[in-house]
């Protein structure tokens, strides 16, 4: 199961990937002038990671105890890979990450 959450508005990797969601929640953010807080939580066989944008500063739900097994870690590469790890990523960074996710897991 991965959950996608942009400042509070939830989908399943499935409705964010499917149509313009990702870049009707980002949008609203930016004509807000707010940076948006993107949450990604992946939970399936082998991989319980929960990931998040420099943009969410120091809000709860930050990183784990334990060494990230070798899926994870290529889930942690690609985030960074896709931009996720900087301030100005775009919609286009996040929905290429999340179809690359799916054909992952």
């Amino acid at each position: 199961m991965v959950t996608i959450e942009i400042d509070g508005a939830q989908a399943t990797l499935e409705e964010a990937v499917a149509g313009g969601w990702i870049t009707e929640q980002l949008r609203r953010r930016r004509d807000d002038h707010r940076d948006p807080c993107v949450r990604v939580n992946i939970s399936a066989p082998g991989v319980q990671i929960a990931l998040k944008t420099r943009t969410c500063g120091s809000r709860p739900g930050g990183g784990g105890g334990r060494r990230a097994n070798a899926e994870e870690q290529e889930i942690f590469d690609l985030w960074s890979h896709h931009k996720l790890d900087q301030i100005d990523f775009s919609s286009g960074n996040l929905q290429a990450f999340l179809r690359r996710l799916s054909q992952m897991l």
